[in-house]
């Protein structure tokens, strides 16, 4: 008996699904046409309930079927459709390597930070030191360039000298030493006059330096026995001084070095060192 009530049951809400999807669908016409639908429909429920046993007791039908069934056939209500079922939301946990990638992804970007600030410093600090090392060649360069051009004036000197020394004509003109001290140091001097009696060179080796508070002068001695001043001799110790220039006094016939005061005399008044009147020309 179970088992019918169970069949019957299941007919009935077969054909209430049916008529209801039917409806749903738009297949009941409107209007004068509804009612021969209807009886349609109910001849076919009728024929599935007659396919079931008439011993079956009858079963009540589902609450509210009925009434929702005529009310979608006559129009005088609306199909109820059920409210949606809310979709359950399935949290997806985190894994763990997840939450462990977070915190190694923040400690590779701090180390990253760290390295460019590092090569930051390091550049900084190479731009220091080129600029530094700059500063220092050009100062290298600007002594070299310094010690360039003494060079350069120092080999035209001696040119020049060696030029006026091996010129046709040239006078040479030996000076003695005249002063015991000038002698037991074995002072000498030469003179080289050019042809044109301007140009001159003097050298003057072994003259031991003056004593303190008195200077060096040289002059040219004229026919007279005047002299005019040559100017003032710096002897260092163990130097050889050599000085030349291009214009001597007309009328020179002798050269003489005396021991002047400091800043030196307008004529000479100290004892001669050197002296030469002896004139030699080269031809």
């Amino acid at each position: 008996m179970n088992e019918n009530k169970d069949i019957f049951g299941l007919t009935e809400d077969r054909v209430i699904e049916r008529l209801l999807d039917r409806l749903n669908e738009g297949v009941v016409p409107s209007n004068a046409a509804r009612e021969g639908e209807a009886e349609a429909m109910l001849r076919e429920y009728t024929e599935l309930v007659g396919l079931i046993p008439y011993e079956l007791e009858p079963m009540a039908p589902a609450v509210g079927g009925k009434e929702r069934l005529l009310q979608t056939i006559h129009g005088t209500g609306v199909l109820e459709r059920s409210a949606p079922v809310p979709s359950n939301v399935v949290e997806i946990p985190v894994s763990r390597w997840l939450k462990r990638a977070l915190p190694l992804a923040a400690s590779i970007a701090i180390v990253l930070l760290g390295v460019v600030g590092w090569q930051s410093m390091q550049m900084a600090e190479s731009d220091h030191t080129i600029d530094r090392l700059s500063e220092q060649l050009s100062v290298v360069n600007t002594g070299r360039a310094t010690e360039l051009a003494d060079l350069q004036r120092n080999l035209d000197r001696m040119q020049n000298q060696l030029a006026l020394v091996t010129s046709r004509g040239v006078e040479v003109c030996t000076l003695h030493p005249k002063a015991v001290e000038a002698a037991d140091s074995g002072a000498r001097g030469t003179l080289f006059v050019a042809s044109d009696r301007q140009n001159w060179y003097l050298r003057i080796d072994d003259l031991n330096p003056c004593p303190q508070g008195r200077s060096y002068q040289l002059w040219f001695v004229m026919a007279d026995g005047t002299a005019k001043n040559g100017g003032l001799l710096d002897i260092q110790h163990g130097v050889e001084l050599e000085v030349t220039s291009d214009t001597m006094p007309n009328g020179t016939v002798a050269v003489n070095i005396t021991l002047e005061p400091t800043g030196g005399s307008d004529a000479p008044s100290g004892p001669s060192i050197l002296y030469g009147d002896e004139v030699m020309r080269i031809l």
